[in-house]
Order: structure tokens, then C-alpha cells, then sequence
């Protein structure tokens, strides 16, 4: 059962091949839609000066926001780590990148992040 709150993963890669981790937290399930949004420091954060005041930012940006039907599992995104890690080890291909180097940079560091 999705319920508000729930964290998803993803897999990036920066422009050295080096791949890291996004989370993904359902903010929302209406009407048989889930929306999810990207957690990072420009859409989570410090909302006023009181102590222990933390939530997500006013105007998240669209392209930090993904939604999907109910019934539907999401695109691109999984329930843990090791699912989205296996994920890119079989869909990653060496054209997805400008140099062959970063192919191989990456391919490591998901075969390190599976063990």
C-alpha cells in the first residue's frame, strides 16, 4: 500500500561517470494518482528561524515531480536501493554516455553500490 511518506529511489550519474543515489518521497495519493516528489536541498529544507522547523519548500520545480497511477508501478524509480541498482546494470547502455570512461566509471560503481 503507497501512503504519504514512502521513499522511493532513483540512480544519477554526475558528469564523471559517478553514480549517486535520489530519493524520491510520495507527497500525495488522490483520486488514483501518486505524486512524487525529488528530495533534495532546493525542495527540502530549513522553512523558517523556529527550532525543528523542516519541510518542503514552497515552488518545487515540475521536473522535480513525477506521478502514476495506483495501479501502475512508477517509471524509473523503486522501493529500494538494490532494485534500482539492478535495474541500471541491465538497462545502462555504453552509448547513454559521451566517453567510454564514464560507461565504465559508472558500471563500477554500481557493481560496488550492489554489494
Amino acid at each position: 500500500m503507497i501512503k504519504p511518506g514512502k521513499v522511493y529511489y532513483g540512480i544519477v550519474h554526475d558528469d564523471n561517470g559517478k553514480p549517486s543515489f535520489d530519493e524520491w518521497v510520495v507527497r500525495t495519493v488522490r483520486g488514483g494518482k501518486v505524486t512524487a516528489i525529488l528530495k533534495a536541498s532546493f525542495t527540502w529544507g530549513k522553512r523558517s528561524t523556529k527550532a525543528g522547523d523542516y519541510g518542503w519548500l514552497p515552488r518545487i520545480p515540475a521536473w522535480c515531480r513525477t506521478t502514476w497511477r495506483i495501479d501502475r508501478e512508477p517509471f524509473g524509480i523503486f522501493t529500494t536501493k538494490l532494485q534500482a541498482v539492478r535495474h541500471e546494470l541491465k538497462t545502462t547502455e555504453p552509448d547513454d554516455f559521451d566517453q567510454p570512461e564514464q560507461y565504465d566509471r559508472f558500471m563500477a560503481g554500481l557493481k560496488r553500490m550492489k554489494t
